[in-house]
């Protein structure tokens, strides 16, 4: 079975801090077929990572989505043109100058997609592989990778579907890094609901 590139990368970064037994509880999987693995992440456990790693970062919040993430203090936010935005885009941020890392979120509208309809949909195109499931502090998503030759980088897009049928996706780029892979497990393990006076009061 071919190891993914989540479980191996979140094994690398909670070796740092929690033993195999408390990896083992961490990122539980089935017995089942691939099809039926799921990782699961949580977010209280990588943050524990990254201030023992000392790893400088802030949260960034997507008000129109009532979503949250971690984005590390080597990214900085590009301002949206207006096609970006009839494009989908939400928000976009890279490493500055060197334009080595980046990745951005787009929300469309699904016309009634379910993540087993779109999962599906993936995992027909032959553009993407690796297609995987994950429940990200609570929240299903499934994860695709894809190799883009006319930019030469490859993705790594991890995808939501609403109540409503729209489509959340962050796309990470370039995954051929595997340092940078490690990152990239904490800020996709970051992605949560929004924080709000309701949701703080319920806790």
């Amino acid at each position: 079975m071919k190891k993914s590139i989540f479980a191996f990368s979140l094994i690398l970064v909670l070796l740092f801090s929690l033993s195999v037994s408390a990896f083992a509880a961490e990122a539980k999987t089935s017995d089942k077929a691939d099809a039926d693995e799921v990782t699961e992440f949580n977010w209280a456990d990588f943050e524990k990572v990254i201030k023992e790693g000392n790893i400088e970062g802030d949260f960034y919040t997507l008000n129109a989505v009532t979503a949250q993430f971690w984005v590390p203090s080597i990214f900085t936010q590009v301002e949206l043109t207006d096609e970006d935005a009839d494009n989908g885009l939400i928000c976009y941020f890279h490493d500055g100058d060197k334009d080595t890392y980046g990745f951005f979120v787009t929300y469309v509208d699904g016309k009634g997609a379910t993540l087993e309809k779109l999962a599906g949909e993936i995992g027909k195109d032959k553009a993407y592989t690796d297609l995987e499931k994950l429940k990200i502090n609570g929240l299903d998503a499934i994860a695709y990778s894809e190799v883009d030759s006319e930019l030469k980088v490859t993705f790594q897009h991890v995808s939501f579907v609403t109540d409503d049928g729209y489509i959340m996706t962050f796309s990470y780029w370039d995954m051929a890094d595997e340092d940078y892979q490690n990152l990239v497990v904490c800020m996709v393990a970051s992605i949560q609901p929004e924080e709000t006076e309701e949701s703080s009061a319920a806790a």
